[in-house]
């Protein structure tokens, strides 16, 4: 494989009032990493780099849901996340 972009760039977006931090690398289809609870992105640390020489990893952040911000929708928002990167 030839090496793509492995620079890991450390992103932000706002999306229906909520802010969601997410990790991304490479160029080309889209990878997404999605963690599990109680964990976040910081699981992927070790495959993103490997993974962007074959195609754009996005590594969203999903715990921060707590009751007090979990929006109506939780499914709606994660797909306008995928929209918006």
């Amino acid at each position: 494989m030839n090496k793509i972009n492995t620079v890991v760039l450390d992103r932000n977006i706002k999306i229906n009032n909520l802010n969601i931090y997410y990790q991304e690398a490479g160029q080309g289809e889209p990878i997404l990493l999605l963690h599990g609870w109680p964990t976040s992105s910081f699981v992927w640390r070790k495959v993103i780099k490997p993974l962007a020489e074959a195609g754009h990893v996005i590594a969203p952040d999903c715990h921060h849901y707590l009751q007090e911000e979990k929006p109506d929708d939780v499914n709606r928002n994660k797909l306008e996340f995928l929209r918006n990167t």
